[in-house]
């Protein structure tokens, strides 16, 4: 959170419109219905802009995403830098493209935006 909130503050100082991007997998190789329920929970804190939640969440529902940590800088600075809106553009498995629902990733695609 320290980090995101210091990369907002040099944003700020340098004025310009900038992206900021995360990027990570969500759950890893686990059965279509388990990657589907585990994911809900940590895009649901990432669209509440909730930081501590998504860590939360993670750690104690043993999530594999392995981008949390930038997923978190990133709400984060957002926060900071104003943002005070989410939008899940996207969310599948691997499942949706390969059919097989055995051992999927999910992914999701979130905007964090200003709106207002």
């Amino acid at each position: 959170k320290k980090l995101g909130k210091e990369i907002a503050e040099v944003l700020k100082e340098v004025g310009d419109d900038v992206l900021i991007l995360a990027s990570s997998d969500m759950t890893h190789y686990e059965p279509d219905q388990s990657a589907r329920r585990k994911d809900k929970h940590a895009i649901d804190a990432m669209l509440a802009l909730n930081e501590d939640e998504l860590l939360e969440k993670v750690e104690g529902m043993g999530i594999s995403m392995c981008g949390y940590a930038p997923a978190t800088v990133t709400i984060a600075a957002a926060k900071e830098l104003g943002a005070n809106s989410a939008e899940l553009v996207k969310y599948q498995t691997s499942g949706d493209t390969s059919g097989d629902r055995s051992a999927v990733v999910g992914y999701a695609g979130i905007i964090f935006t200003k709106k207002g």
